[in-house]
């Protein structure tokens, strides 16, 4: 896990596995590789109800997923690959507390430990000020070659990634 030097120490973060309760099949499958965004919480994210529009909270994700990106050497975007692609075929998101104007939204990106050719992250969702876990999410990627046609069989890249970084997959 990234250590963020603007965390107070009287703000611990988190055990995953006491959060992210609805994804608990996931847990098994961490990694130890994440990384973590922070950001304001724009005026233009809210809603007429006066809470963060929850079509934005993919948008904050998106950002923990560059910065696991930038920490880790690969962000699995491959946009400067013509024969590769990893579009986001799922996702789903767990709302357990608003976000408001003048709050600062901390997400936490989990990758998962591989099983085959998707590439999954697990989300957690603070609000900066107190550490309180707003939402959870997860995301799965597929990995398809140029055409857009799913890869049945491993990865080099991914498998390189995994190697590097001390990874064993499990396939099933």
């Amino acid at each position: 896990m990234i250590e963020d030097p603007r965390r107070p120490a009287s703000a611990p973060p988190p055990d995953p596995s006491q959060v992210v309760r609805a994804y608990r099949k996931h847990l098994k499958r961490l990694s130890g590789l994440g990384a973590e965004s922070r950001s304001p919480v724009r005026f233009s994210d809210v809603d007429a109800y006066g809470v963060v529009w929850h079509g934005n909270y993919i948008h904050y994700m998106e950002d923990a997923r560059a910065a696991f990106g930038q920490v880790h050497g690969e962000d699995f975007t491959f946009q400067d690959s013509p024969d590769m692609m990893a579009p986001v075929v799922h996702s789903s998101l767990d709302h357990r507390a608003p976000l408001r104007p003048d709050d600062t939204v901390t997400v936490r990106a989990y990758f998962l430990v591989p099983t085959s050719t998707k590439i999954e992250f697990l989300y957690v969702v603070f609000r900066t000020s107190d550490m309180l876990p707003v939402a959870t999410a997860y995301t799965v990627q597929i990995l398809t070659d140029g055409s857009g046609d799913p890869m049945l069989t491993g990865c080099d890249l991914l498998d390189e990634f995994c190697e590097k970084h001390g990874i064993e997959q499990s396939h099933p």
